[in-house]
């Protein structure tokens, strides 16, 4: 309850219900004005009303339930009939449209629950007609509806579609014009506008006017709860608080018509991330009063607007002599320019007066006069401009010619429109005199002996001055320096610069400086001028590309610029398309940086992006079969997948195809060799070396005993096993896949193209990227999604799926390089490099686990692992599933990524489908077009993108994350007060809260020791906080205490998030390496960090077989990943060997 109308002053805060009840709670005051409140008690799952007992709830307040337990009440919207009995509209727990008509102020008798049958999203407002019938808007089905009722308890009904052109309808707000039409403010989730619905009768059957509000991409309503807030001003046209995401403000739309076709749109709150959650009431002037809520802080906030649109106004200033006179002033002074003094008869002095506009809109002036009975003598010369934009002046003129002796008053008046300083006044005074006789000269007065000369200095640069004769020697680290020297001598100034400046001029008072010269026949002060010497840096470039700098002045691919010495300048390449910066060379080092104290030169090379293309040898068509190597013994089966994933392709073609138009040798190339630009060079890079296709082998081509045309007919394992039937039962050269090898089909002519975990069904034609991805699906990666609710490519695909251009598991819609062999894919995003164990352990940052909340990370391109610093951000938002999160990572335009069109960062949400596997999600902003998004404020997460350094390969991020102070699962914030939230039992939140409210009964009537905090005997203070007098059993303040001491391990629940490769209870990660993932007893993780620490004791000195990672006798190779040399017991590799082939089975999820 505020205490004045800006609420700055004497608030009272209520705690008005205890328990988990603050759910979608909505307020009115009733005839008394004490507040009546419907909410969600979540605790018992059912809807309640709270009617107060006093203006500030703090007395005889009623609770009662309008439904029954269990039946839920969430997006309720209240109001009040012409009985003030509350009329409530709400969503039941069976996602129905529902309303209770109460049967008298406090819901207890003859209440009215009507099911109005109409399955629903969420967002109701409520209002209700002349004939006290309800009208409903709400969100459902992607669209806006309306719920007309044709009685106050809703005997009939009918529901309307307003609009429902795309994502329509979120965060409604309604009210009712004069005709009793309805006027709905809402969101259009496609295409990120704020619009308006102005109904053409009482149902919205006919001449409804549909407009965009604001089409900036700002009124973005992400989350629970509604954003938009509507009124009618005097004028019947609407006004509307809303929040603008894309800059995280609190913004009002104010229509200039009933249609809103015409309209003010301005942003009233931009400190921090302010503006969700609106509530908008108009004062009795007409001015919008708006409740909302401060993320960034975490606070509630109050807009008290002094004018009808929120709009900055105009702030007149008037200055006399640079001095500011208030407006009103009624005491002229000489310093100002109000008071002219004495002024001689016949004489005419003019002061001058500025006009400054130091407010944020236009200021006009409309009338600037003079006005009093003593005016006679003043005269004025008007302003030369009447209309000053912001930080814009103007001037006037006051002239004062007396013609009698006596004292003249006047008053200058500015009209203008500065609302409270309109006119703008101040007072005038001089006085008329005689011309007093010419004084007589005063006698000369004999010089000083000496006479001082100081010396200034000037300039960004150093030196110093000395004198001949001697006597002064001045350094510039001197503001100024002084010395007496003797009456009218003759002064020579010496100057003398410092080894990184130069002397320019000489300035100062007297013209005698100029020369550095001086006759001292008075006081002297001259400046010495002393600029930093300047050098240029030149920049060239090799390739194609351009270099700017910071501080600014090279901006080009070959140019110089000079910069003051001692300048540390930061240089930047920027290649060309096609091109990439390779490395600098010249005076500056490896980041670009070069410090100017020379003439220095640096330059950018740029090499030309080069795809894998080597010279490849035809074979003749008599060759059937290949094989690359046989690859280690880690075949995975599952992740983590690290080692020699074996393919056999097999080649088949039908009876009645003509010869293939590719042989063997092509798909050799293609499929299994290296240094190739094949799939092979692909998964070493990609999987930076942790995956290779070694062991693969290339078969064919064998003939499918049907026709092409049956083969398009079969089903899909048909159409596999018929080509694997037709290689194992050939005549010449039958084949058959080994058991550990995964399999891949490819037909001539095409008949299909898809891949399942285990295998890749292919067409002759196949480029790159569509092997990589077929045979993605076959290593166990999964399709890619985006946030677009409008992106389906197909009929058979999910709302969102292929829609991340840059990841090779959305290949149809992703970007490309040139191959040898077609189209190349793209990369593949930092979740599924993290999901498949590719990516070093300490390069990964889950953000919040170290406790901090908001941090500015510089990460390292993903593309180049070289680059230090983390290759992936986590961010866990949901405490229930922390498996849910969002990922940043930082892609450059080069390698396979060549094709994308720059350097970016990605955001992406790790979302949970119904199949219980985890797809990442790309963030798009829509407005103003589809892109990446550059921001996200969701879930409790605020991600900033801030900066691009190409030339280090790196990209800076700013985040903040609420899950820091969350309680893991299991607690609940305590609450002993609005601060506090120490980790607790949900019992004893409980119990804080009835202790709360039980307070005053337990303190002393008549005081104490303590005064009036002082408790009744068997109580003491709870000091649950500083400052806590709440007085409590003293088992309460132990257990205060003891939660206290438990409460940094009982938050944070982003300590206990691991990422996709998180092990089942029981198990843990290995950790041989830092790509180790596969997960093992804790008893196995201590063995192996022991083995690790002794690796070295346990090698021959001397070398042996196997040089110097020969084991000492008794002991093997560990061999839990490829190249593994760490010597450990026997028993101990075949451990390592069993926990590879278990890994998939102890994953938390697939």
């Amino acid at each position: 309850m505020c205490g004045d109308t800006t609420c700055t002053i004497n608030n009272t805060l209520t705690s008005v219900a205890v328990g988990n009840v603050d759910w979608y709670s909505s307020i009115k005051l009733n005839a008394q004005g004490y507040p009546v409140i419907s909410y969600l008690d979540k605790t018992s799952n059912n809807l309640k009303l709270a009617v107060c007992g006093n203006v500030i709830c703090t007395v005889n307040n009623s609770f009662n339930p309008i439904n029954n337990a269990g039946e839920s009440g969430a997006y309720s919207s209240l109001t009040l009939n012409n009985q003030g009995y509350p009329v409530i509209s709400y969503i039941g727990v069976d996602s129905k449209l529902k309303l209770a008509v109460c049967g008298n102020a406090t819901c207890t008798v003859n209440n009215t629950l009507v099911n109005l049958g109409e399955t629903i999203g969420w967002y109701l407002s409520l209002i209700l007609d002349n004939q006290n019938s309800p009208v409903i808007s709400y969100y459902s089905g992607n669209s806006l509806k309306l719920a007309k009722c044709s009685d106050s308890i809703c005997s009939t009904k009918e529901f309307n579609i307003i609009d429902s052109v795309g994502d329509v309808g979120d965060s409604s707000s309604i009210i009712l014009n004069k005709q009793g039409y309805p006027v709905i403010s809402y969101f259009d989730k496609t295409n990120k506008d704020l619009k308006l619905a102005i109904c053409g009768n009482t149902t919205c059957t006919a001449n409804n006017t549909l407009t965009i509000v604001d089409d900036a991409g700002g009124a973005d309503m992400t989350g629970a709860g509604g954003f938009t807030s509507l009124a009618l001003n005097s004028q019947g046209y609407p006004v509307i608080s809303y929040f603008d995401i894309d800059n995280g403000d609190l913004k009002l739309a104010v229509c200039g018509n009933v249609t809103c076709t015409i309209n003010t749109l301005t942003t009233v709150d931009s400190t921090g991330i302010v503006g969700r959650y609106s509530s908008l009431a108009l004062n009795s002037q007409g001015n919008p009063v708006i409740g909302y809520y401060d993320t960034t802080n975490q606070d509630l906030k109050l807009a008290v607007c002094d004018n009808p649109t929120c709009s900055p106004l105009p702030e007149i200033d008037l200055q006399g002599n640079n001095i500011s006179i208030p407006n009103g002033d009624t005491t002229p002074m000489v310093t100002d320019n109000t008071d002219f003094g004495s002024v001689n008869i016949g004489d005419a002095p003019t002061n001058t007066f500025t006009i400054l506009n130091i407010g944020v809109r236009t200021l006009n002036l409309t009338k600037v006069s003079l006005s009093g009975s003593g005016c006679e003598p003043f005269s004025m010369i008007l302003p030369t401009s009447l209309n000053l934009e912001p930080n814009e002046s103007t001037t006037f003129q006051v002239t004062f010619a007396p013609t009698s002796e006596s004292t003249f008053n006047c008053t200058v008046n500015i009209d203008n429109n500065d609302s409270d300083e309109n006119p703008y006044t101040f007072a005038l005074t001089g006085k008329g005199q005689s011309t007093p006789p010419i004084p007589s000269p005063p006698p000369a007065q004999p010089l000083p002996p000496t006479m001082n000369l100081t010396i200034n200095f000037g300039g960004t640069g150093h030196g110093h001055v000395t004198t001949d004769p001697s006597g002064i020697d001045c350094d510039s680290n001197q503001a100024k320096c002084s010395h007496s020297v003797d009456t009218a001598s003759w002064i020579k100034l010496i100057p003398t610069a410092a080894a990184n400046s130069k002397f320019t001029g000489w300035g100062g008072f007297q013209s005698d400086c100029d020369n550095g010269e001086l006759f001292m026949s008075g006081f002297r002060s001259c400046t010495a001028n002393f600029e930093l010497l300047r050098f240029p840096l030149t920049v060239t470039t090799v390739g194609q590309g351009k270099v700017s700098s910071n501080p600014a002045g090279i901006d080009c691919s070959q140019c110089a610029h000079d910069f003051d010495t001692g300048t540390e300048v930061t240089l930047t390449a920027v290649p060309g398309d096609g091109w990439q910066f390779k490395e600098w060379s010249g005076a500056c080092d490896k980041a670009g940086h070069v410090k100017i104290n020379v003439n220095r030169q640096c330059q950018a090379i740029f090499d030309k992006i080069v795809y894998y293309s080597y010279p490849l040898t035809i074979k003749p068509m008599a060759v059937t079969s290949c094989s690359e190597g046989n690859g280690t013994q880690f075949n995975p089966k599952s992740r983590p997948m690290r080692g020699s994933v074996k393919w056999s392709f097999i080649l088949c073609r039908f009876q009645d195809s003509e010869t293939p138009p590719r042989d063997v040798n092509y798909y050799c190339n293609m499929l299994v060799r290296e240094k190739t630009g094949g799939i092979a060079d692909y998964w070493h890079d990609i999987s930076y070396n942790n995956l290779d296709t070694k062991g693969s082998i290339v078969a064919g081509w064998y003939t499918i005993p049907m026709t092409v045309q049956r083969g398009r007919e079969i089903g899909r394992w048909d159409k596999v096993n018929a080509c694997r039937d037709a290689a194992r039962t050939a005549v010449v050269n039958p084949y058959t896949p080994p058991s550990d090898h995964r399999v891949g089909i490819i037909t001539y002519p095409d008949v299909d193209m898809f891949g399942w975990n285990g295998g890749a069904f292919l067409p002759y034609q196949v480029d790159v990227g569509g092997v990589a991805h077929e045979a993605g699906h076959g290593i166990g990666l999964n399709h890619s999604f985006s946030n677009d609710p409008s992106y389906r490519n197909a009929d058979w695909a999910q709302i969102g799926e292929y829609d991340d251009p840059w990841d090779v598991m959305s290949w149809g819609n992703a970007f490309r390089v040139p191959t040898p062999f077609g189209d190349g894919p793209v990369g593949l995003t930092g979740f599924h490099l993290d999901r498949m164990g590719w990516l070093p352990r300490p390069r990964i940052i889950t953000f919040g686990a170290n406790g901090v909340g908001n941090a500015t990370l510089t990460l390292a391109a993903i593309n180049h692992p070289e680059t230090p610093g983390p290759l992936l951000v986590r961010i866990p938002f949901d405490p229930a599933d922390l498996q849910r999160h969002y990922t940043v990572e930082f892609r450059r335009k080069i390698r396979w990524d060549a094709g994308i069109p720059g350097d970016i960062v990605l955001i992406h949400e790790i979302q949970r489908h119904d199949d219980g596997v985890y797809y990442a999600h790309l963030v798009y902003q829509f407005s103003p077009n589809k892109q990446p998004a550059r921001s996200l404020l969701a879930n409790g997460v605020t991600i900033r993108v801030d900066s691009i350094n190409a030339s280090s390969n790196t990209a800076t991020v700013t985040i903040t994350n609420e899950i820091v102070n969350r309680c893991v699962m299991g607690y609940v914030w305590r609450e002993a007060n609005t601060i506090d939230k120490v980790c607790v039992t949900p019992t004893i939140r409980t119990q804080t809260r009835e202790e709360n409210r039980l307070a005053a009964s337990r303190r002393s009537p008549t005081g104490g020791p303590y005064g009036p905090d002082t408790c009744k005997p068997s109580f003491v203070w709870r000091e649950a906080f500083s400052g806590d007098h709440v007085c409590v059993p003293p088992a309460s303040r132990t257990q205060a205490r003891q939660d206290n001491g438990e409460d940094p391990n009982r938050r944070n629940p982003a300590r206990f998030a691991y990422g996709p490769n998180s092990c089942k209870p029981g198990y843990v990660w290995r950790e041989a390496d830092n790509w180790d993932w596969v997960c093992v007893t804790p008893e196995v993780r201590a063995q192996t960090r022991i083995d690790n620490t002794l690796a070295t004791s346990r090698r021959s000195p001397t070398g042996g077989s196997y040089g110097t990672d020969t084991c000492l006798a008794g002991f093997v190779w560990r061999e839990a990943f490829p190249n593994d040399h760490v010597c450990v017991r026997p028993e101990t590799r075949t451990q390592a060997r069993n926990d590879n082939a278990q890994a998939g089975t102890r994953l938390l999820v697939p």
